[in-house]
C-alpha cells in the first residue's frame, strides 16, 4: 500500500492510544472536508482504496508493532505515541519490540514529519515536530490526561493541512470516545460499572485508575505475556483501591503488595461481576493490565461477558 498510493500517509503507532488518535485525526479531517481515510491496524487493509486512489486524498493508518517490523517504507507523516513493554510473547524482548515501532520513520526523508511523544529517542532523517505550547486544556469527551496528549497529537497533524484552529476545537469536542476503552456500562445500585477491556499493559490500566480518580473495586489480570510488573504491583498498592478481583495468570503477582484489602481469585467472569456487585460502595473498573487469551477468546468476548453478567444482575 505503501508502495503503490499516490496520497499521503499520515502513520500512528503506540502501544496504546494509537486507536484513539487515528480515529480523532480522520474524525477532524472529515469534518474540515478533506478526503481522508482510516485504515490499517483498526480494521481494513486500505489496498481496495488503491483502486480510487489519487493525490488528494489522505490515508490515517493505524500501525501495530506486527506492521511496523516489516516496513520497506515509512508514512508521509508518522507519529510515535509511547512505547511499553507488550507483544513480549512475539518479539524476542523489549529491545525488539521498539525496533519494530521504530521502523514508522526509519524510511522517511528530510521533506517527511515525525511526531514523537514517546519517552524514546529515535533517530530520524524527517523533520520533528515539538508540541510545546498548548498544554492539556482540550475541552473533549476523552477522560484522562493521557488523552490530552492524543489530543494535541491530532490537532498537531491537523494543523500540517492548513485547518483553522476553530474547526480543530470544534472537532476535538464532537469526537466520541471508542467502545471499550473507559466506558460507563451501567449502574446497579451502589455500583457503577466501566469497561476499559483495551486496557491490555499495567500503563494503560494505571491512566485509567489514574482518569477516573475513585476506583472502589478492580478486575485484573491474565494471559502472561513477560511482561514486567513489579512497578505496577508497587503502584497498585499504594492506590485506594478496597476491592481486588484477579484473573490466572497474573492477578496474584499484581497484587503481591496489596496489604489490608479484599483481594478475591476468580477464574470467569459471572464470579467477577456478582463478586464486584456484592463489594463495590462506586466506581467497578474492568482494565486487567492483561491480555485476556487464556480465559476468553479475545478482548471483545471479555467484553461482552462482563456486560452479559452485569445486565443479569437483580
Amino acid at each position: 500500500f505503501l508502495e503503490k498510493t499516490k496520497g499521503i500517509v499520515i502513520g500512528i503507532t503506540g502501544t496504546k492510544g494509537k486507536s484513539t488518535v487515528s480515529s480523532l485525526i480522520n474524525h477532524i479531517l472529515k469534518e474540515s472536508g478533506l478526503k481522508s481515510n482510516l485504515i490499517g491496524n483498526i480494521g481494513t487493509t486500505g489496498i481496495h482504496l488503491l483502486e480510487n486512489d489519487n493525490k488528494d486524498n489522505i490515508y490515517v493508518f493505524e500501525m501495530s508493532s506486527f506492521q511496523c517490523e516489516h516496513l520497506k517504507k515509512s508514512p508521509n507523516i508518522s507519529v510515535l505515541i509511547n512505547v511499553f513493554p507488550d507483544h513480549l510473547n512475539h518479539h524476542k524482548d523489549f529491545k525488539e519490540y521498539r525496533k519494530a515501532k521504530f521502523n514508522i520513520t526509519k524510511f522517511q526523508t528530510k521533506n517527511d514529519l515525525f511526531i514523537n511523544t514517546s519517552n524514546h529517542k529515535v533517530g530520524t532523517k524527517a523533520k520533528s515536530l515539538s508540541l510545546g505550547g498548548r498544554t492539556s486544556n482540550f475541552e473533549t469527551k476523552l477522560q484522562g490526561e493521557h488523552n490530552q496528549t492524543n489530543c494535541l497529537i491530532a490537532y498537531a497533524v491537523a494543523k500540517q493541512f492548513g485547518i483553522s484552529e476553530n474547526k480543530i476545537l470544534k472537532a476535538i469536542k464532537a469526537f466520541n470516545p471508542l467502545p471499550l476503552r473507559l466506558e460507563k456500562v451501567a449502574e446497579k445500585n451502589s455500583a457503577i460499572f466501566y469497561d476499559d477491556s483495551l486496557a491490555t499493559i499495567p500503563e494503560a490500566t494505571i491512566e485509567s485508575i489514574k482518569a477516573l480518580e475513585n476506583v472502589d473495586t478492580i478486575i485484573i489480570g491474565g494471559l502472561n505475556r513477560n511482561i514486567p510488573l513489579d512497578n505496577f504491583a508497587k503502584y497498585l498498592a499504594k492506590t485506594k483501591i478496597k476491592n481486588f478481583i484477579i484473573f490466572p495468570e497474573t492477578g496474584k503477582e499484581m497484587v503481591k503488595y496489596v496489604k489490608g484489602k479484599n483481594i478475591f481469585e476468580v477464574n470467569n467472569m459471572e464470579d467477577a461481576v456478582k463478586t464486584a456487585y456484592k463489594y463495590t460502595d462506586g466506581i467497578c473498573l474492568l482494565s486487567n493490565a492483561a491480555a485476556s487469551f487464556n480465559l476468553f477468546k479475545n478482548y471483545k468476548d471479555k467484553s461482552d461477558q462482563y456486560r452479559y453478567w452485569i445486565n443479569k444482575l437483580s
